[in-house]
Protein backbone atom coordinates (compact mmCIF):
# COMPACT_ATOMS: atom_id res chain seq x y z
CA UNK A 1 0.00 0.00 0.00
CA UNK A 2 1.09 3.10 -0.89
CA UNK A 3 1.82 5.53 1.87
CA UNK A 4 -0.09 9.34 2.23
CA UNK A 5 3.13 10.98 1.90
CA UNK A 6 3.67 9.43 -1.29
CA UNK A 7 0.13 10.31 -2.44
CA UNK A 8 0.74 13.69 -1.66
CA UNK A 9 3.94 14.49 -2.84
CA UNK A 10 3.51 12.82 -6.32
CA UNK A 11 -0.26 15.40 -5.81
CA UNK A 12 2.29 18.12 -5.10
CA UNK A 13 4.24 17.67 -8.27
CA UNK A 14 1.29 17.21 -10.44
CA UNK A 15 0.13 20.32 -8.92
CA UNK A 16 3.05 22.72 -9.52
CA UNK A 17 3.15 20.89 -13.20
CA UNK A 18 -0.20 21.20 -14.30
CA UNK A 19 -2.31 24.04 -11.94
CA UNK A 20 -5.96 23.52 -11.92
CA UNK A 21 -5.58 20.95 -14.89
CA UNK A 22 -3.81 18.22 -12.67
CA UNK A 23 -7.16 16.58 -11.12
CA UNK A 24 -7.90 15.74 -14.50
CA UNK A 25 -4.27 14.93 -15.67
CA UNK A 26 -4.35 12.33 -12.44
CA UNK A 27 -8.08 11.13 -13.76
CA UNK A 28 -6.55 10.45 -17.69
CA UNK A 29 -3.34 8.32 -16.02
CA UNK A 30 -6.47 6.66 -13.67
CA UNK A 31 -8.49 5.59 -16.61
CA UNK A 32 -5.27 5.02 -18.58
CA UNK A 33 -4.71 2.08 -16.34
CA UNK A 34 -8.27 1.28 -16.11
CA UNK A 35 -8.35 0.31 -19.82
CA UNK A 36 -5.09 -1.67 -19.29
CA UNK A 37 -6.52 -4.00 -16.68
CA UNK A 38 -4.70 -1.68 -13.44
CA UNK A 39 -7.00 -1.67 -10.90
CA UNK A 40 -4.50 -1.16 -8.30
CA UNK A 41 -2.88 1.44 -10.40
CA UNK A 42 -5.97 2.90 -11.23
CA UNK A 43 -6.86 3.64 -7.63
CA UNK A 44 -3.84 4.98 -6.62
CA UNK A 45 -4.17 7.76 -9.69
CA UNK A 46 -7.44 8.04 -8.13
CA UNK A 47 -6.21 8.99 -4.60
CA UNK A 48 -3.53 11.11 -6.15
CA UNK A 49 -6.28 12.73 -8.12
CA UNK A 50 -8.09 13.38 -4.91
CA UNK A 51 -5.13 15.00 -3.16
CA UNK A 52 -4.93 17.32 -5.72
CA UNK A 53 -8.26 18.48 -5.92
CA UNK A 54 -8.26 18.67 -1.58
CA UNK A 55 -4.23 20.94 -2.39
CA UNK A 56 -6.42 23.49 -5.33
CA UNK A 57 -9.25 23.71 -2.68
CA UNK A 58 -7.04 26.12 -0.80
CA UNK A 59 -6.49 28.86 -3.40
CA UNK A 60 -9.24 31.45 -4.02
CA UNK A 61 -10.54 32.39 -8.17
CA UNK A 62 -10.86 35.92 -8.26
CA UNK A 63 -13.18 37.33 -10.68
CA UNK A 64 -12.75 38.69 -13.83
CA UNK A 65 -13.61 41.18 -16.37
CA UNK A 66 -15.01 40.33 -19.26
CA UNK A 67 -13.40 42.99 -21.79
CA UNK A 68 -16.30 42.92 -24.45
CA UNK A 69 -18.85 43.81 -21.93
CA UNK A 70 -16.97 45.88 -18.87
CA UNK A 71 -19.75 43.77 -16.83
CA UNK A 72 -18.25 41.65 -13.95
CA UNK A 73 -17.99 37.91 -14.76
CA UNK A 74 -20.23 36.19 -12.47
CA UNK A 75 -17.87 33.76 -10.19
CA UNK A 76 -18.35 29.91 -9.80
CA UNK A 77 -18.93 30.86 -6.29
CA UNK A 78 -22.24 32.43 -6.86
CA UNK A 79 -23.21 29.08 -7.70
CA UNK A 80 -22.42 27.46 -4.88
CA UNK A 81 -18.96 27.22 -2.98
CA UNK A 82 -18.89 24.24 -1.26
CA UNK A 83 -21.50 22.22 -2.83
CA UNK A 84 -22.94 18.53 -1.55
CA UNK A 85 -23.81 15.88 -3.58
CA UNK A 86 -27.28 16.97 -2.98
CA UNK A 87 -26.36 19.89 -4.57
CA UNK A 88 -25.97 18.31 -7.62
CA UNK A 89 -27.70 17.51 -10.30
CA UNK A 90 -29.60 14.67 -11.04
CA UNK A 91 -27.07 11.75 -13.23
CA UNK A 92 -30.13 11.42 -15.33
CA UNK A 93 -30.03 15.04 -16.33
CA UNK A 94 -31.31 15.57 -19.44
CA UNK A 95 -31.35 19.43 -19.58
CA UNK A 96 -28.23 21.30 -18.62
CA UNK A 97 -28.13 24.43 -17.69
CA UNK A 98 -25.26 26.58 -17.05
CA UNK A 99 -25.70 26.37 -13.31
CA UNK A 100 -25.53 22.62 -13.37
CA UNK A 101 -22.20 22.63 -15.09
CA UNK A 102 -20.64 25.32 -12.64
CA UNK A 103 -21.83 23.03 -9.90
CA UNK A 104 -19.92 19.70 -11.56
CA UNK A 105 -16.82 21.53 -12.07
CA UNK A 106 -16.85 23.10 -8.77
CA UNK A 107 -17.70 19.85 -7.05
CA UNK A 108 -15.06 18.36 -8.60
CA UNK A 109 -12.69 22.05 -7.34
CA UNK A 110 -13.46 21.21 -3.60
CA UNK A 111 -13.00 17.15 -3.76
CA UNK A 112 -16.69 16.48 -3.54
CA UNK A 113 -16.41 13.95 -6.22
CA UNK A 114 -13.23 13.25 -8.60
CA UNK A 115 -12.94 14.04 -12.44
CA UNK A 116 -13.35 10.18 -13.45
CA UNK A 117 -15.97 9.96 -10.97
CA UNK A 118 -17.85 13.49 -13.23
CA UNK A 119 -17.27 12.24 -16.30
CA UNK A 120 -18.84 8.44 -15.14
CA UNK A 121 -21.93 9.69 -13.18
CA UNK A 122 -23.18 12.54 -16.23
CA UNK A 123 -21.60 10.49 -19.14
CA UNK A 124 -19.91 13.27 -19.85
CA UNK A 125 -15.96 12.85 -21.56
CA UNK A 126 -12.78 14.31 -19.67
CA UNK A 127 -12.26 16.69 -22.87
CA UNK A 128 -16.06 18.00 -22.03
CA UNK A 129 -15.23 18.45 -18.57
CA UNK A 130 -12.05 20.35 -19.38
CA UNK A 131 -13.85 22.33 -21.61
CA UNK A 132 -15.94 23.19 -18.97
CA UNK A 133 -13.71 24.32 -16.97
CA UNK A 134 -11.69 26.57 -19.05
CA UNK A 135 -15.14 28.36 -20.02
CA UNK A 136 -16.06 28.92 -16.93
CA UNK A 137 -12.52 30.17 -15.66
CA UNK A 138 -12.23 32.34 -18.41
CA UNK A 139 -15.60 34.01 -19.22
CA UNK A 140 -17.37 33.05 -15.94
CA UNK A 141 -21.07 31.33 -15.98
CA UNK A 142 -21.69 33.07 -19.33
CA UNK A 143 -19.03 30.97 -20.86
CA UNK A 144 -21.48 27.81 -19.80
CA UNK A 145 -24.08 29.08 -22.53
CA UNK A 146 -25.12 27.16 -25.47
CA UNK A 147 -26.49 30.09 -27.05
CA UNK A 148 -23.02 31.61 -27.05
CA UNK A 149 -20.80 29.26 -28.48
CA UNK A 150 -19.67 31.66 -31.38
CA UNK A 151 -18.86 34.36 -28.98
CA UNK A 152 -17.20 32.09 -25.92
CA UNK A 153 -15.64 28.75 -28.22
CA UNK A 154 -13.40 30.34 -31.27
CA UNK A 155 -14.37 28.37 -34.38
CA UNK A 156 -17.58 26.71 -32.73
CA UNK A 157 -20.86 27.10 -34.38
CA UNK A 158 -24.64 25.58 -33.07
CA UNK A 159 -24.40 23.19 -36.15
CA UNK A 160 -20.55 22.14 -35.52
CA UNK A 161 -21.34 19.70 -33.10
CA UNK A 162 -18.84 21.48 -30.46
CA UNK A 163 -21.37 20.59 -27.49
CA UNK A 164 -23.94 23.42 -29.05
CA UNK A 165 -27.29 22.54 -27.23
CA UNK A 166 -29.17 24.84 -25.88
CA UNK A 167 -30.26 25.02 -22.35
CA UNK A 168 -33.57 24.13 -22.94
CA UNK A 169 -33.40 21.47 -25.71
CA UNK A 170 -32.92 17.35 -24.07
CA UNK A 171 -29.35 15.99 -24.51
CA UNK A 172 -30.38 12.78 -24.07
CA UNK A 173 -27.76 12.13 -21.72
CA UNK A 174 -25.08 13.74 -23.77
CA UNK A 175 -23.60 15.95 -20.79
CA UNK A 176 -23.59 18.92 -22.75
Amino acid sequence: MTSDDTIRQQAHRLVRAHGEDAPIQAAMQAQALLDRGDQAGSALWGRIGNMTNVLLSKTTHAATLDPRSRDPIQPVESVNETPTLSDLPSPSIKRWHIQHKALVVNAVRTGLIDVAEACARYRITIEEFISWKRLLDQHGLRGLRATRLKEYRPGASKASGNSGHSEEVETQGSGS
